[in-house]
């Protein structure tokens, strides 16, 4: 919230995304991305009401996949405007922007 993400409903829109376009193949950050927001990693079955929505969030996501349907979790998600998923990899970008251009220095 803090970060004018909206809350739940981004988080339900990054579930979407990483399910249409899977994050594990990108480094450690992409594993421990798959394992937050892919409620089905788990066995166990969801126990509440809640965690229906986060299922249902990742099967649209694999759906809009199979689908080649671009953009479908942002269509889904209308009151989150950015997404989750590009937030993370912009920042991670950034930050190995400046480790390469401090080891270019050998500031390192």
């Amino acid at each position: 919230e803090r970060l004018r993400l909206g809350g739940r409903e981004c988080l339900l829109r990054s579930v979407c995304e990483a399910a249409h376009t899977p994050v594990q193949h990108n480094g450690i950050m992409g594993e421990l991305l798959h394992i937050i927001l892919t409620p089905s990693s788990t066995e166990d079955e969801p126990l509440d009401f809640t965690a229906r929505y986060y299922m249902a969030a990742e099967l649209a996501g694999k759906e809009a996949q199979a689908n080649s349907t671009t953009d479908q979790c942002g269509v889904m998600y209308p009151n989150c405007d950015t997404s989750l998923l590009d937030f993370v990899s912009t920042v991670g970008e950034r930050i190995t922007d400046k480790l390469v251009r401090l080891f270019m220095k050998g500031s390192w």
